[in-house]
Formats: structure tokens, sequence, C-alpha cells
């Protein structure tokens, strides 16, 4: 939770840091900077964001599944510009929604894959002279990958851009639902 008494979001993880493991938490700055940290949090973030619309579009196809099982072979009107075409049935019907969100699954992987990439290490933007066991931060905290260039791991945003894409996707394919 954010404190208006924090001067910004680095000192307001600083703080919440120390209230969880206490003094050592004022440690968090040795062989890092705020430019590795907010890229790190910003990705663990979006790592989370990730599993969590996962779980969603999961649920939400189990749903279309069930409700394609039961009404199976239920012809009803198909329709193109508003009109009827063809008769088709529920199940083929209720599964045109399934689809889109097997794609945009596929999608939220290849950005979790994308953004697993861990900067820490990367301090500023040219390293740390610190001995900083990244491999092992790395897996620590879930990443799949350490960066391989410490100034594109504090600038890079692509996963960010990659995400919204996918967020933007599944809404168009949400809303068809409406």
């Amino acid at each position: 939770q954010f404190d208006p008494a924090d001067e910004d979001i680095h000192t307001a993880v600083e703080r919440r840091l120390t209230e969880i493991v206490g003094a050592v938490g004022g440690k968090l700055h040795t062989g890092r900077s705020r430019n590795d940290q907010v890229a790190t949090d910003f990705r663990l973030w979006l790592l989370g964001a990730c599993d969590q619309v996962q779980a969603m579009l999961a649920d939400l196809q189990q749903a279309l599944i069930a409700s394609a099982e039961a009404n199976l072979n239920l012809p009803m009107p198909g329709y193109t510009h508003l009109q009827h075409a063809q008769p088709v049935t529920w199940g083929h019907w209720i599964l045109s929604y399934f689809w889109p969100l097997v794609r945009d699954r596929e999608r939220l992987g290849q950005v979790r894959q994308r953004t697993a990439v861990l900067p820490l290490g990367s301090a500023a933007l040219a390293g740390t002279a610190f001995p900083v066991d990244r491999q092992a931060l790395a897996e620590a905290l879930g990443f799949v990958a350490v960066g391989q260039n410490s100034l594109d791991g504090v600038s890079d945003r692509d996963f960010a851009a990659d995400f919204l894409y996918t967020a933007t996707m599944i809404g168009l394919h949400l809303s068809r639902l409406s």
C-alpha cells in the first residue's frame, strides 16, 4: 500500500520490505540502484498479472466447454450482418468464443517468457561492482533468464507493450460475449 509520506515508489518498496523483514530491508540498495529495482518490480508485477489473467481465461474456457457439452446439438440460427444465415448448433457457436481465448493464452505465455528476464544486477545502467549472483536471484524470484545487457535491462519496456497488446486482444474477444 502506497503511503503519501513515501517520497516515491522506491521508498515505498523499501519501507514495506523493512516492515516485513526488519532492518535488513534497509540494505535493499546494496549492489543495486532504483533503476534495476523498479525494472524488476515491474516485471514481477506483470508476471503475476499474466498468471491471474491466464487463470481467469482458463476458468472461462471451462465454462464455455461445459455449456457446449450441455447443449451440444441444440440447433440455432447463425447470423451474418444481423440476418439469419445458416443453421448452427449451440456447441459450435459457443466454442467460437473458446478458440480466440486459446490464442490469447498462448500470447500471454509468450509475454510471460519475455517478461521473466531478470534485470537485477544492471544497477543504474552499467552493472555493479558487487558480486551479485544473478542466476541465483533469477531462480529465487521465479525468472527464467538473466538479462544479457545491463542498459537494455533497465530501459526495456517491450514486455509491457506486449502485455498491453495481448490485454487489448483479450478485451476484444471478451466483448463479443456481451
